[in-house]
């Protein structure tokens, strides 16, 4: 794993530390074994880089308990976003973790963590955060049960229903299809 930590970081950034708190259907593809339960990605080290690996830029290290408890908290803010949660505990959660984080501007004006390691992945997280919260009117949970993902609502008339398509929409339609034909 190379150290990209002191790189952007995008809404999908954050929606995947939000998502890493999911139902057993939200595997893409991969069936995990004996998860029947609704299960947390940020509860050791090492599941937290599993799940964000491919999803994100992270650091050489696993994080300490200090950084998991800030990705808990930045996830918490997501899921205060999609539910609406109190406005005021919310700006505190989010003054909390902006008063240790520092940025720096590149040549075209982009925003960067100043920070390495997992106290820069957090800092790298809070823009998109802003910004995911400005456009929290596209902010939607799929419709799986078994899932729960939430996603961002690109589409023109806001009628996606599902994280993905080509999973959880495939297999609603293949239940209903089984449904229809049995």
């Amino acid at each position: 794993m190379t150290d990209r930590s002191g790189e952007g970081y995008s809404i999908e950034d954050v929606l995947a530390v939000a998502n890493s708190r999911h139902g057993p259907g939200a595997h893409r593809g991969r069936a995990q074994a004996g998860w029947t339960e609704p299960h947390d990605h940020l509860d050791s080290p090492q599941r937290a880089v599993d799940f964000l690996s491919g999803r994100m830029p992270l650091p050489d290290r696993p994080p300490d308990a200090l950084a998991l408890a800030s990705l808990r908290r930045v996830r918490d803010l997501v899921w205060g976003v999609w539910e609406r949660a109190d406005e005021a505990d919310w700006d505190q959660v989010l003054e909390e973790l902006l008063s240790g984080a520092r940025y720096r501007l590149d040549s075209e004006g982009g925003l960067h963590p100043d920070q390495p390691g997992w106290p820069g992945v957090v800092a790298g997280l809070l823009p998109p955060l802003l910004e995911l919260k400005r456009q929290s009117h596209r902010l939607k949970r799929c419709e799986n049960p078994r899932c729960g993902w939430l996603y961002l609502d690109r589409s023109r008339n806001r009628s996606r229903r599902w994280c993905e398509m080509a999973t959880c929409g495939n297999r609603a339609k293949a239940y209903r299809y089984k449904q229809r034909n049995s």
